[in-house]
């Protein structure tokens, strides 16, 4: 395989005061990225679509204010026949913090990262979600996909729960993984509670699960230089506790195998990319390795 580039990654920042702040400057960028306002626009109830990806798969994203602390971000098929719950207590949740924080937000037509930058290294500021590059083989025995992840339990969690922005994946962190919606054909899970039996959490592999360079697995080059592998995304096909099976690729995504600080960036293939996995703020034993995102 290759990296899947959309055609049309971009990168922005806003600094929201106020709930209906991150909802609406959430819409402004993803109307740019070529997503569709379904309803309610400029509300505290929004619903966006994805594009449709080249093998026909696409998405709904709700944003609602709940009348907590946060927005609150669930998962919908385009049918509406899957919901994802959305509560204060349901969901993935970000914080405005007051306009204290300044959120990025990196996306495409296909998926969105949502993330305070600085990493402040608690709950509350992640929210990630999309519908993946399909091979030919997988898009014909699928006919629905998608994604969502964020780093809080619920409303009020300030603990900097277990996502794509501290870590890939991996057995000891991410068993207790927190904040995920994950939609395949005919199910749509959602997990926002502790459990060690959860197997099939939304993850992407790297190369090695470990951070010291004595493993007996090799993950960099003589030169000391890492790889750069496919960004593959994986996850329950039915729920969150059975095996976690590949679905497909993040659009402009790569994997590094060594480690970097959140929001690094970089030029690689020609492309800007920018770091999400921000691999100094927690979560590292459990996989080494960094998600990049390409910006242009």
């Amino acid at each position: 395989m290759a990296i899947q580039y959309s055609g049309n990654a971009q990168t922005s920042t806003f600094t929201p005061v106020t709930k209906q702040d991150i909802i609406n400057n959430v819409e402004t960028a993803l109307l740019a990225a070529s997503w569709t306002t379904i309803s309610g626009h400029a509300t505290t109830n929004l619903l966006m679509q994805s594009a449709t990806t080249p093998q026909g798969f696409a998405i709904r994203i709700r944003l609602k204010d709940n009348g907590g602390n946060c927005v609150t971000f669930s998962l919908e098929s385009t049918d509406g026949v899957l919901v994802g719950g959305n509560s204060t207590t349901v969901g993935i949740f970000l914080f405005p913090n007051a306009g204290g924080w300044v959120y990025r937000i990196t996306c495409n037509k296909y998926q969105a990262f949502v993330y305070v930058t600085p990493n402040p290294v608690v709950g509350r500021t992640f929210a990630a979600f999309g519908v993946p590059f399909l091979p030919t083989w997988m898009a014909a025995i699928t006919t629905r996909v998608g994604w969502l992840q964020g780093n809080a339990a619920n409303d009020t969690d300030t603990t900097f729960e277990a996502s794509f922005r501290g870590a890939l994946s991996g057995s000891s962190a991410f068993s207790f993984a927190l904040g995920q919606q994950a939609m395949y054909n005919s199910a749509l899970w959602t997990l926002n509670g502790n459990s060690s039996s959860q197997i099939g959490i939304v993850a992407i592999p790297s190369y090695v699960c470990n951070t010291g360079a004595n493993t007996g697995v090799g993950f960099r080059w003589e030169n000391n230089s890492a790889l750069l592998i496919d960004a593959l995304i994986s996850w329950g096909s039915t729920a969150s506790n059975v095996e976690s099976k590949f679905k497909g690729q993040l659009w402009d995504g790569l994997v590094s195998t060594d480690v970097y600080a959140g929001d690094d960036t970089a030029v690689i293939d020609g492309h800007n990319w920018i770091v999400i996995t921000d691999n100094g703020a927690g979560f590292f034993n459990s996989q080494r390795g960094t998600l990049l995102i390409a910006t242009s």
